[in-house]
């Protein structure tokens, strides 16, 4: 799917993927399938997941660039401390989502 293309061109595994969408990576697998589809929660997360990918998308010139921020920013937004990909590990997708909302619209 395009979520697991872009997230490989962002050095995302897997098992990060899953812990954004808080589903285990047997469910991503069933997903990519066919065998089953996001329901509930998951599905809500996914559109996060979405959304969060076509933001670093477009606010960053390739996804180099948008790699080097998610493993390597420390955004004081989040703390100061942690990458945003840590913060997206904890499931924190709204916090993220936040600081890419902020950057696009100048802040």
């Amino acid at each position: 799917t395009r979520i697991l293309r872009t997230g490989e061109q962002l050095k995302l595994g897997l098992q990060d993927l899953a812990d954004m969408i808080g589903v285990d990576q047997s469910t991503l697998y069933r997903w990519r399938q066919g065998a089953s589809s996001p329901r509930g929660m998951a599905r809500s997360r996914l559109a996060q997941v979405v959304e969060l990918l076509e933001l670093l998308r477009r606010l960053f010139a390739g996804p180099d660039v948008a790699r080097t921020w998610l493993h390597e920013a420390t955004p004081k937004s989040l703390g100061g401390r942690d990458t945003p990909l840590d913060v997206l590990r904890e499931g924190r997708i709204d916090r993220v989502l936040a600081v890419l909302n902020s950057l696009a619209a100048g802040g």
